[in-house]
């Protein structure tokens, strides 16, 4: 606003001198128009004093019409200013306004995916325990179908399994029942997950018992396990064959429940440990059912590892000769994983 005043007041000044050139130009006419004017002043000399004022109001009335027009331009730019602060002071207002409402929108969004999302769990709780209970069971047919479910999800779980006793439900007498009992060893994560998905799985099978024991330290996360199962079924029952495994979201702990998630923190400094190799910067060359060679990228010298040798946070734990790969027990943060190596 401050720059279209300046320009205003310009313009206004440059008028006013050009006008006041003008009246002077005037006055500088030939002698003869003065003497014609002197002598019309003298015959005129009543109107002399008439003439000479209006003269003089010629020049206060363009003085006026000039400061007139620069307040009008004022004026004008002043009332514009004002009608565009007020619209800003709007728009600033009806922004504030949207965005408040987006933010409620985004809360009210953020609720109904958490109510989607509930909803979801319990639709799909629902149809899990959805449960088809069995027209006849053997140890055989029970035998096959547990195998299918470990080879699926559980790979390499391995157990004892026996018929511990039959018969049938109490407040049902047309409901039978087989009880079957499966004892091993395996890692933790296995027994989670076999169970989790024996659990979800449409054949109705209730596990009644589970017992699980730390074995000694050099087999470490390892556990023995013995579990008592019951697998229902009744005349009006589904064949076992004719019962489908879901595909269910695999579901893994997060952590061995054996060990603490916390332990005393490595010296990254020591000797011993950085003399240790790192396993994620070597590639594994080659590999024999009791050792691994494993190949530096950085220098490309290459180590030779048994079972059991020792590696940065961790050991080799096994060798897995049918699939050709090295298996390595690491805990970094206090969290035991299983990382493998491919040869390349």
């Amino acid at each position: 606003m401050l720059k279209i005043m300046i320009f205003a007041g310009v313009i206004v000044g440059v008028w006013y001198v050009f006008i006041m050139i003008s009246e002077k130009n005037k006055n500088n006419n030939s002698d003869e128009e003065n003497e014609v004017k002197e002598d019309l002043k003298s015959q005129e000399k009543d109107y002399s004093f008439s003439a000479s004022g209006e003269k003089i109001n010629k020049r206060t009335r363009n003085l006026i019409i000039l400061i007139i027009i620069f307040l009008a331009i004022v004026g004008l730019t002043y009332w514009n200013y004002k009608r565009l602060d007020k619209k800003q002071q709007l728009l600033l207002k009806e922004k504030e306004k949207i965005k408040k409402e987006l933010e409620d929108s985004n809360t009210q969004l953020m609720r109904v995916d958490i109510v989607n999302e509930n909803l979801l769990k319990i639709e799909e709780e629902v149809f899990l325990n959805n449960k088809i209970m069995m027209k006849e069971d053997t140890p055989t047919g029970t035998l096959s179908y547990l195998f299918d479910i470990a080879n699926k999800y559980a790979g390499f779980l391995h157990f004892d399994y026996g018929l511990s006793e039959s018969g049938i439900k109490t407040k049902d007498s047309k409901v039978f029942y087989n009880q079957y009992i499966l004892t091993g060893k395996a890692f933790i994560n296995q027994i989670f997950l076999f169970l989790d998905q024996l659990e979800r799985q449409p054949a109705f099978y209730t596990i009644e018992s589970l017992a699980l024991n730390i074995m000694n330290i050099s087999e470490e996360g390892r556990v023995q396990f013995s579990i008592e199962l019951r697998a229902y079924y009744t005349a009006t029952g589904k064949n076992l064959a004719n019962i489908k495994l879901r595909k269910n979201k695999v579901r893994r702990l997060s952590y061995n429940p054996f060990f603490p998630r916390i332990h005393e923190k490595v010296d990254k400094k020591d000797d011993d440990f950085l003399d240790l190799l790192d396993i994620e910067s070597v590639d594994m060359v080659a590999l024999s059912p009791e050792r691994v060679f494993l190949k530096s990228r950085n220098n490309g010298i290459i180590k030779i590892l048994n079972i059991g040798d020792r590696v940065r946070f961790g050991y080799l734990e096994n060798i897995d000769w049918l699939r050709q790969e090295a298996v390595f027990a690491v805990n970094r943060y206090g969290v035991q994983e299983r990382m493998r190596l491919a040869i390349k």
